[in-house]
């Protein structure tokens, strides 16, 4: 055996080196496979490790980390603070005259517009029993109080005239302010017919409005739905002049950045206005709600602007929320005819004059260059959108009192 050992190792020392080489090369390789194999163990056990403590940190009642005694009081700092901001601004959601009665009630050396407000409510609260008019009792005390009474109406009557559609006069101020005082508009002594005459003029107003922006109407929306609903009785005559005052700011913010000139593309049309009724904001019975949906043919830039500028009410203590968006890019008007490969050929005269009628000439044989229409802007070429937006415009009741 020594020998055949001996003797093959004489004649095969290539052979030899190489098995050794390949053996040392085993082993390193093998080094690596654990080394590598261990590493990966480690790092299955820190992704579990992980994993369990995530499951931990989500679990509210595993983990309640103690609060630091000195943030307990900045946080409630900051809510107090909150909670005075909202108190503040509660008065002014979807009462754009607000501003307008705080200026008058500086006027009246009143300390606030809340003052004012406390001041005519309590005055309210005393008179209950009496027929008489809100408004005529009330401004006959303030004035028997307070001699600025007139130079505090014109003030108010400047200031709500910056925030409103209807042209504001010594006629009607007087129920503009008691919208602005909380009071339903009813129109307090006035009849139907009164009250129908006033939603016609701003029904005018608005479709002269429309029509000086060279934006055509549809007969959908001449009227904007300013008579729904009818005008029986009390309520009614008040929703009325509540839709009548919303719609008349809605549309003015809609058609405001449409240039006169037809030939900047903007708002082609205005379809329909609808005014699809009030209802409470959830169950929170103090917000209520009065919900639009509109149709429109516009660019995207048009649409872009109206939303823009339906967004910036809140400027004017006017909360309009977008509902609901569809949008319809509108067919080219040769649209038909280049799926099939006809083109409208010109307009033919024989030699007295005569129009041959030849309304479309037959190009679908010709190779797609040689065809009359080749080379024209076909994807985009029209740039209007059938529009349909669902609008909700939102007013907090701050005030219970309904009747006068």
């Amino acid at each position: 055996m020594d020998v055949f050992i001996k003797r093959f190792l004489k004649y095969n020392k290539s052979l030899v080196v190489v098995i050794g080489v390949s053996l040392v090369l085993v082993l390193f390789l093998l080094v690596i496979a654990v080394a590598k194999y261990l590493d990966m163990v480690q790092a299955n056990n820190e992704v579990n490790k992980m994993r369990d403590i995530i499951v931990e940190l989500q679990d509210p009642f595993k983990n309640k980390v103690a609060v630091i005694p000195g943030n307990l009081d900045l946080l409630k700092k900051d809510y107090d603070i909150y909670k005075a901001k909202n108190t503040e601004l509660r008065p002014y959601l979807g009462h754009p005259y607000r501003k307008a009665l705080d200026t008058m009630a500086r006027v009246m050396k009143f300390k606030s517009g809340d003052e004012f407000v406390r001041d005519f409510y309590a005055f309210l609260e005393k008179g209950r029993e009496l027929n008489e008019g809100v408004y005529v009792r009330y401004k006959r005390y303030a004035m028997e109080h307070n001699t600025v009474w007139n130079q505090a109406i014109q003030t108010f009557l400047k200031e709500a005239q910056k925030v409103s559609f209807e042209k504001i006069t010594s006629a009607n101020v007087d129920d503009i302010f008691m919208q602005a005082i909380g009071l339903p508009r009813d129109m307090y002594g006035r009849s139907q017919e009164q009250c129908a005459d006033v939603i016609k003029n701003i029904e005018i107003q608005l479709n002269k409005h429309v029509l000086d922006k060279n934006i055509d109407i549809n007969k959908e929306a001449v009227s904007f739905s300013l008579t729904t609903p009818g005008l029986s009785n009390s309520t009614q005559i008040a929703d009325s002049m509540q839709n009548m005052e919303i719609v008349g700011d809605m549309i003015s913010r809609i058609v405001k950045d449409a240039p006169k000139d037809r030939n900047i593309q903007y708002i082609r049309v205005l379809d329909s206005v609808q005014f699809l009724g009030k209802s409470p904001y959830r169950d929170d019975q103090k917000i209520i709600v009065y919900k639009y949906k509109l149709k429109m043919s516009v660019t995207m830039d048009a649409l872009r602007g109206i939303i823009k500028n339906l967004n910036m009410s809140l400027k004017d203590d006017r909360v309009y929320v977008l509902r609901n968006l569809k949008m319809k890019m509108q067919p080219t008007e040769d649209q038909a005819a280049v799926v099939v490969g006809l083109v409208e050929a010109p307009v033919l005269r024989d030699k007295d004059g005569k129009v041959i009628e030849i309304k479309y000439r037959d190009e679908s044989d010709l190779p797609y260059h040689k065809r009359r229409d080749y080379g024209k802007i076909m994807i985009g070429s029209n740039k209007f959108f059938d529009v349909e937006m669902e609008l909700d415009y939102m007013i907090l009741k701050m005030y219970e009192y309904q009747s006068r």
